[in-house]
């Protein structure tokens, strides 16, 4: 009889330990999920942003030129500005739904001449916001701010 009381109090000391060496590990395991899931994200947003900067930069570079001359009409020309903007926030010319990207607007793009026969569209300014917070708070402080700018920029050549 003794023999089977030591056998189970062997095995009642087993199972406390397997619930400590969870309770150590089961935050660590838990925060290499999210960061990884963090990290991944972060890589389809910047490579989202890249697709939508070539995109908008195709757009400009078709539409580039003053009618059939071989002038660029980039830079003074508020309405092509507006409408490249457009196609990269939102995937359209009209600028109608929301936001490919939660966050990106239209004042986060800049399109610009460049060279004789070049137009550039880049985004800037742009803060990637983690999804689970943006701020990570102390004790008595502001906190660290955990956004990380983000920018994406493509230059091609205008098409007649």
């Amino acid at each position: 009889m003794r023999i089977h009381s030591r056998g189970r109090t062997l095995r009642s000391r087993q199972r406390g330990l397997a619930a400590v060496e969870a309770a150590i590990l089961l935050p660590l395991l838990l925060f290499l999920m999210m960061a990884t899931a963090e990290v991944g994200r972060y890589i389809y947003t910047y490579n989202a942003l890249t697709k939508m900067v070539e995109a908008g930069a195709r757009y400009l570079s078709q539409n580039a030129y003053l009618g059939t001359t071989r002038v660029l009409d980039v830079d003074g020309n508020a309405a092509k500005k507006l409408v490249t903007g457009n196609v990269v926030v939102y995937g359209n010319r009209a600028g109608t739904g929301t936001a490919l990207i939660q966050g990106l607007t239209a004042a986060n793009v800049a399109v610009a001449q460049s060279g004789d026969d070049a137009v550039q569209v880049e985004i800037v300014n742009f803060q990637y916001s983690p999804m689970f917070a943006s701020r990570l708070a102390f004790f008595g402080g502001n906190g660290l701010d955990l956004r990380i700018p983000m920018s994406a920029g493509v230059v091609m050549r205008a098409l007649n």
